[in-house]
């Protein structure tokens, strides 16, 4: 039974965290060649649900064939206070309070149960399970599971250690531990949990913290991923200077929360992919800066989708991001950013603007939803003279000005409505084409500040202008506008 579930746990550790999906597709290609590429990153994305379930079947069978639980009997080999070192395989059982270091040198295979009491130091070799107890400092060697432990700090031995925390509490810190997977555990409720040098691998998996924190000194630092998790406060990556040292390549959230924010800062040149899904997040706040300005947009194929962003997201050189069914009640800022879509995002402002796009290439914005009431605030706004940027079928609804798309280098927008704007319904630069039906409005009444018959408009045969958006008839020609739309919150 043992060798069993030693070779479970070793599987568990090889397995990789994030799911691997498809790079954003060239906006200027055919709508249905995008939605194609969306559906298959969705159908990567439901993978994250399918390994996290592997997670929970893993850690239940591992609890109950390993005798994890409280409830199995106490070896009958003793260790007492005198006990400093044990050389033999077996099952081993605490009889009191130790106070010295308890360490393992043989890698055949020990289990010890803490029997309720505490060691203070605990240094394992491999293939060793604990459980039941307190360990102020433990020690862990490669396809160790530690089950129902307080213990504050786990370290490895380095190259090929390995760590399963199932049901421990009062954890601050890893450090040379390569892979580490833990299920329901804990912090200790106040205190920051950090990751050190010698980490490669996190899965958090029903797990809840008051935040977390990678350091700088953990250069080779991976994957970090989590699953139905709680970060009460901030996730961060902690940069010295202007550049990352990380090699982060992977970062995966399902069904989890943070809090605070997810900050990631400095240049990231392993980032293979990002995704959040079914998650909620206090903010995102990601810049890709390096001491080099002159440096393009990174690809980091990174995949938002059906998740709360509380204070909104910012996000600066980066090259390949997807948005789904989002709600953000903060400002969405792309920096410096290529290859994006946006696709039925719904954003409150708080601040200047909504939406703001900046210098970027190939932006495609669609059945996206903004509010931004407050005097001069803003639903979608354009500065730096952003690339191939394209709103099809957004909606501003209750903006004091809705779409100021002046600061573009082209521009088209399609089926796109403005509906109670105080201020100027749609301003556009000659870079700007306004196609189909363009329905503007100021609180139901047709917008004075809109001529269909001057630049930036395009009035041929496939443009119809209606105006007002909104009647309080129900079947009238003034609300076409809104029955040809395919709008939908998510």
């Amino acid at each position: 039974m043992k060798k069993n579930v030693l070779m479970k746990t070793s599987v568990l550790m090889k397995i990789g965290v994030a799911a691997s999906f498809l790079l954003v597709a060239t906006l200027s290609q055919a709508k249905h060649c995008c939605d194609f590429k969306i559906d298959a990153l969705n159908r990567q994305a439901l993978s994250l649900k399918e390994h996290c379930i592997s997670i929970k079947e893993f850690v239940d069978c591992i609890s109950t064939d390993c005798c994890g639980g409280g409830s199995c009997p106490c070896a009958p080999t003793v260790i007492t206070a005198s006990t400093t070192e044990i050389t033999e395989s077996g099952s081993y059982c605490l009889s009191e309070d130790v106070f010295s270091t308890i360490t393992v040198t043989t890698n055949a295979g020990v289990a010890i149960d803490l029997n309720g009491y505490t060691a203070s130091s605990l240094i394992l070799g491999n293939n060793c399970k604990v459980k039941s107890g307190t360990v102020y400092s433990l020690g862990a060697g490669s396809n160790t599971f530690v089950s129902n432990v307080r213990v504050n700090g786990v370290t490895g031995n380095g190259a090929g250690s390995s760590v399963v925390l199932v049901d421990c509490s009062r954890l601050t810190s890893l450090q040379n531990v390569e892979r580490v997977v833990m299920t329901r555990c804990t912090g200790d409720g106040a205190s920051l949990f950090q990751v050190f040098a010698g980490v490669k691998d996190l899965t958090l998996s029903d797990s809840n913290f008051p935040s977390l924190r990678v350091r700088s000194d953990a250069i080779d630092f991976e994957r970090l991923s989590l699953y139905q998790s709680i970060i009460q406060g901030n996730l961060d990556f902690q940069s010295e200077g202007s550049d990352f040292t990380y090699s982060l390549k992977e970062m995966s959230l399902y069904q989890s929360i943070v809090g605070g924010e997810i900050q990631l800062w400095g240049l990231v040149p392993f980032m293979e992919h990002l995704l959040i899904e079914e998650s909620q997040i206090g903010r995102v706040a990601m810049f890709i800066l390096s001491s080099d300005p002159n440096l393009l947009p990174q690809k980091v194929n990174a995949l938002f989708q059906r998740s709360v962003f509380e204070a909104g997201i910012t996000v600066q050189k980066f090259d390949g991001l997807v948005a789904r069914k989002c709600q953000l009640s903060g400002h969405l800022g792309l920096m410096t950013d290529n290859n994006v879509q946006l696709d039925n995002v719904s954003v409150t402002a708080a601040g200047g603007s909504a939406i703001t796009i900046a210098a970027g290439k190939n932006i495609l914005l669609t059945d996206c939803c903004t509010t931004a009431p407050v005097l001069n605030q803003v639903g979608y706004m354009t500065s730096s003279f952003p690339e191939n940027l394209n709103l099809i079928r957004c909606y501003a609804k209750g903006c004091y000005n809705g779409f100021n798309l002046s600061s573009a280098a082209s521009c088209l927008a399609k089926d796109c409505v403005c509906d109670g704007s105080i201020g100027t319904s749609f301003s556009g630069s000659d870079n700007v084409r306004a196609v189909g039906n363009i329905a503007l409005s100021v609180a139901g009444v047709p917008a004075t500040n809109f001529n269909p018959t001057i630049a930036p408009f395009d009035i041929d045969a496939d443009t119809t202008f209606i105006a007002p958006s909104v009647s309080d008839a129900e079947n009238t020609l003034e609300r076409s506008a809104w029955r040809n739309m395919s709008f939908e919150l998510p």
